[in-house]
């Protein structure tokens, strides 16, 4: 029972750090100064994505998830998404890693452009927390 109590005591705090499977395959894959910078950029964004992104996609399961507005406040249709704050928030934050757009215009840290290893490393990370975001 004590080893269960200290399992459960203990809480994810990083996605990447703990996972050393996919650190391997970013080793195989990504030349050695690839590979530091992912590795330095992944910490960050595994806590990120364990943090704050998890705890607003739970509330977006739970509670904020969005909804269509069909008709404004004078009965024209309008048809808007309506997204939470915390979702919008998510969006902004994995966007500005370059989790897509690195694949396409240069890491500045590097000098060159990422590739789709880093991508999907960056979307297996968020997957864990907001699934809806890697599909």
């Amino acid at each position: 029972m004590k080893v269960l109590q200290n399992v459960v005591a203990e809480k994810e705090t990083n996605f990447f750090t703990n996972d050393d499977t996919l650190k391997k395959i970013l080793e195989q894959m990504l030349d050695k100064e690839f590979y530091e910078y992912a590795v330095r950029e992944l910490e960050d964004f595994g806590a990120l994505v364990c943090g704050e992104i998890d705890v607003r996609a739970k509330h977006t399961d739970r509670e904020g998830e969005p909804r269509l507005i069909r008709y404004d406040k004078y009965g024209e249709e309008v048809s808007e998404i309506w997204v939470n704050e915390g979702y919008k928030k998510t969006v902004e934050q994995t966007y500005n890693t370059g989790i897509v757009g690195y694949v396409h215009k240069e890491i500045p840290q590097l000098g060159r452009k990422g590739n789709y290893v880093y991508s999907f490393a960056q979307g297996y990370l968020l997957s864990h927390a907001e699934p809806g975001f890697a599909l």
